[in-house]
């Protein structure tokens, strides 16, 4: 059942903006309401939320709330005499099963994940698939989930057709075509989930240096995870659990390529029709999770078939996307997926990015590919590995990057335009889903009041 969206959220003009799977407008009248108010006069500034990865519209709609409670608490006084109006973005986005929130805790380690486990996760595929041949496809991975341990032919099968979800989607969007291992289509669908599925001898040494510790971190006295791949089939090793790591990894592109269409395709047109209608209002974009890759993509735009977007500033909260996406020349040869973003100057003000190694869930999909293209464990997810996250370590390899943290909701900022604020954060995020404290909306309101 659709949510019933208010009209005021925490004290802010709030405007729903829904898209579908292909970035098309579900309900054109949210569209014309934001034009409406906008024109009306009075609104300086438009604050642009959009959530990552979620299962329905009201668990985004609760990110919003304890957002923007926060930032209302930051903005008493007001952001510097402005006025704010919020716009909440709706998108159909997934979110990838966690070991460590799987029901029922840990198991011991060495246990497979339980087939009850894999073909609720198989299910909640249907979101991420774009079809009826998705689903029909997700039917028949279901049905060989109980077959799995047992006969090869099914192994092979669920391999060759669980990819087949990647669809061919990817071919538009040149940084995921870079970051999915090839080996992902070239191997036999079995070996793909021995692959996933099973620590390697000379990873195994539990607590080792660089090591997959237990298929995924050892406790440390404080009872968290050290060493290796935190988060990532933590607890379980096996077949289905192979099975279940490869739909981790096919969520998490698919959610990638989908932000990416709906903020180039979708949301820059929509904000792009409120700067025509008025010129002087000021664009503040904040992307939690794949957000954060839909609102980069929303400042990017398609600049080969559309005027650029003017955007005043960006907050990446815990972004899920490459951290040499804003990147000069990353590897040599090449540069970013988003780095026209600053050379061509799109936002005008400054960029915060948080980051955590906290953030286990960040960690997740990119192991998963250094594992399938044979890379070294030693450097999993952080800020060497090639499939490193920007919410785990930051924009590498971005000039315009400088280090920096992110203060309790009484520090104060100085903020420039055009630089990129890498803010550690770990004092005040303790996962990959805690972006609603005051400290983060003390650093929004602080960007904010900067341009």
């Amino acid at each position: 059942m659709p949510i019933d969206f208010p009209t005021e959220v925490k004290g802010f003009p709030f405007f729903p903006i829904e898209f579908d799977k292909k970035a098309r407008l579900v309900d054109a009248d949210q569209t014309f309401a934001l034009d409406s108010y906008i024109k009306t006069g009075g609104v300086t500034d438009l604050l642009v939320l959009s959530h990552g990865w979620n299962n329905d519209e009201a668990q985004a709609m609760i990110l919003y709330k304890n957002l923007l409670s926060s930032i209302s608490k930051e903005a008493d006084d007001g952001f510097s005499a402005r006025t704010v109006a919020v716009v909440g973005v709706f998108w159909p986005s997934k979110k990838f099963a966690e070991a460590d929130l799987i029901a029922g805790g840990a198991a011991a380690f060495g246990d497979d994940l339980p087939a009850d486990e894999l073909i609720a996760q198989l299910e909640l595929m249907r979101i991420v698939g774009e079809s009826d041949e998705d689903d029909a496809t997700i039917d028949r991975l279901i049905e060989l989930v109980p077959m799995l341990e047992d006969k090869k032919a099914a192994r092979v099968e669920f391999g060759e057709k669980v990819r087949t979800l990647l669809g061919t989607d990817m071919a538009d969007d040149p940084e995921l075509v870079d970051e999915i291992p090839t080996t992902m289509y070239m191997m036999a669908g079995d070996q793909m989930l021995d692959e996933l599925g099973l620590p390697r001898d000379e990873e195994a040494d539990v607590g080792g240096a660089g090591g997959i510790a237990s298929v995924g971190g050892v406790d440390d006295a404080d009872g968290g995870l050290t060493g290796g791949i935190a988060g990532l089939g933590s607890f379980f090793s096996g077949i289905r659990s192979g099975a279940g790591n490869a739909l981790n990894m096919i969520t998490y592109y698919k959610m990638k390529a989908r932000a990416g269409t709906i903020g180039r395709r979708g949301l820059a047109p929509v904000l792009r029709e409120v700067k025509d209608e008025v010129p002087g209002i000021k664009i503040h974009l904040v992307g939690h999770s794949f957000g954060g890759r839909l609102v980069a993509a929303t400042a990017l735009g398609e600049s080969d078939t559309a005027a650029v977007l003017p955007v005043d500033s960006m907050t990446l909260l815990q972004a899920a996307f490459s951290h040499n996406g804003f990147a000069e020349d990353w590897d040599g040869a090449r540069d970013g997926y988003f780095r026209d973003v600053y050379v061509e100057n799109r936002i005008s003000g400054p960029t915060l990015v948080t980051y955590t190694p906290n953030d286990k869930a960040n960690r997740v999909a990119y192991p998963l590919a250094s594992r399938l293209a044979r890379q070294t464990a030693a450097a999993f997810g952080d800020a060497d590995d090639k499939y490193g996250a920007i919410g785990a370590n930051g924009a590498q390899s971005t000039p315009e990057a400088v280090a920096g943290t992110l203060l309790s909701r009484d520090g104060a900022y100085d903020f420039d335009a055009g630089v990129v604020y890498n803010l550690e954060g770990s004092d005040h995020i303790d996962n990959h889903g805690d972006v609603a404290g005051r400290e983060i909306a003390n650093a929004i309101v602080a960007l904010v009041n900067a341009t």
